[in-house]
């Protein structure tokens, strides 16, 4: 796990930012998140389940400093509640996750959602949730996803299939009526 002296917070045009000081490999632990939770989101707040939501008890922790990414080089390991390098990391460079993998919807929280920044080639451009994706961008999300958005994404694909097998078997039934062909005698 990288030290917390190897992290550091710097002030950038988007605000603060949490930075490495060193180069961190693929798979590398950057930092553990407090086992904190309360039932109500806010800025400063990570979606766990429905109405569970992990804080820190700091407002001048490490963890209130990393910022979205639409294409991020770290994500969060729910297993064991870390925050993990997705990627080799630069020494230097910020440190990002895609907010749209822990949180369902920042519409109807105190947030309320925000205009991204980060010119990713894959920018949503409006960050407000995992709800409000395209069906693409939340299949490419999957691996790095909560475990809270996992089931809702499972869950929301087999209302789909199950719609989808109802809309096929009513067009089975309208096919399979005789067509009348209106004539002349009709």
């Amino acid at each position: 796990m990288c030290d917390s002296s190897d992290l550091e917070v710097r002030t950038t045009e988007k605000g603060k930012s949490l930075f490495t000081k060193k180069e961190v490999k693929k798979g590398e632990v950057l930092l553990a998140f407090e086992r904190n939770f309360v039932s109500r989101p806010s800025r400063f707040t990570l979606q766990i389940d429905e109405g569970v939501f992990q804080i820190s008890s700091s407002p001048g922790t490490l963890e209130n400093y990393i910022n979205h990414s639409c294409d991020p080089n770290c994500y969060i390991d729910f297993s064991e509640l870390v925050f993990r390098a997705r990627r080799k990391i630069r020494q230097g460079e910020e440190l990002s996750f895609n907010y749209n993998t822990t949180e369902w919807d920042m519409e109807r929280g105190t947030d309320k959602g925000f205009v991204c920044c980060c010119s990713a080639e894959n920018c949503v451009y409006k960050v407000r949730g995992f709800r409000y994706l395209s069906p693409e961008i939340k299949a490419v999300l999957r691996p790095i996803l909560s475990p809270f958005l996992t089931k809702k994404l499972l869950r929301e694909n087999a209302r789909l299939q199950k719609n989808l097998q109802k809309s096929l078997q009513r067009k089975e039934v309208l096919l399979a009526q005789p067509i009348q062909l209106l004539t002349p005698d009709n």
